[in-house]
């Protein structure tokens, strides 16, 4: 039975088309991880963007506190809308 795998594996080896199909699988990973794989540095008066989300911003469950009571939900927004005026 092992010996039938190794005959397999090496007329695998052999054939042409096999070797095209392992180029074209490392083409199409190294083309979708490409953007990942360059480094861009700051230039000078460069500024970052944060692209957060809206919820992350404003902090609400991505810290990791949700209000277990109702009156405790109630002060923590009434804080919130008086920081906001």
């Amino acid at each position: 039975m092992i010996a039938i795998f190794k005959r397999e594996i090496m007329n695998y080896l052999k054939r042409p088309l096999f070797w095209v199909g392992v180029l074209l699988v490392i083409y199409g990973v190294f083309n979708a991880t490409s953007p990942y794989l360059t480094t861009h540095y700051l230039t000078t008066g460069e500024k970052i963007i944060n692209d957060q989300s809206n919820t992350s911003v404003e902090g609400e469950v991505y810290e990791g506190y949700i209000p277990a009571t109702p009156e405790k939900h109630r002060e923590v927004w009434h804080e919130k809308v008086k920081n906001k005026n």
